[in-house]
């Protein structure tokens, strides 16, 4: 009997082994890769999408930018101009803004599948004084994990219903283009 025991035993005690084993390959491959860097999507009504991560986000045109929260808090907003974003997925601006892509509009999407819409003329400087960014600092420290990694900040707006935070992803949207 003593020696079924101890067989047990030893095997009890190797299987622990293993699984700690197991345990610690598992920490390993989980710290190493560390958590993924955001991302954002920018589709324009034509071609691939472009991704861009938030190091080449940070290598953008900065734009900052003062706004009054929600909480009617005052603070500086840093980031890239949405138009600067458009430009990139070959959205005209100024003069060529007409016809077919007057009646076009932006669409952001937030992880959270929160949507607010643009007109192309609201993001355009040829159309208005005023510049709506996508931020990804708020007085010069990146933004929190709540409103982050990326918001819409929209200056002079009385209602921030436009304000998406968590944005994943911007779209350029043709209003006449027909239904799949």
């Amino acid at each position: 009997m003593p020696f079924v025991r101890r067989r047990q035993a030893a095997l009890a005690l190797a299987i622990a082994i293993c699984l700690l084993s197991i345990g610690s390959l598992t920490a390993t491959i989980v710290a190493e890769d560390g958590p993924s860097e955001a991302v954002l999507i920018l589709k324009g009504t034509t071609g691939e999408p472009i991704r861009l991560t938030a190091t080449e986000f940070k290598k953008l045109p900065r734009t900052e930018v003062a706004a009054v929260d929600h909480a009617g808090n005052k603070a500086h907003y840093s980031g890239v101009a949405l138009r600067v974003l458009l430009d990139k997925v070959g959205v005209p601006a100024g003069e060529q803004l007409r016809g077919k892509w007057i009646a076009s509009f932006v669409a952001v999407d937030a992880l959270d599948d929160y949507r607010g819409v643009f007109s192309l003329a609201e993001v355009d400087p040829a159309f208005n004084e005023r510049t709506i960014i996508l931020a990804d600092q708020r007085n010069g420290q990146p933004l929190d994990k709540r409103h982050g990694p990326f918001r819409v900040i929209v200056p002079g707006e009385k209602r921030q219903a436009r304000w998406i935070f968590g944005v994943r992803e911007i779209r350029v949207i043709d209003s006449r283009a027909k239904e799949p």
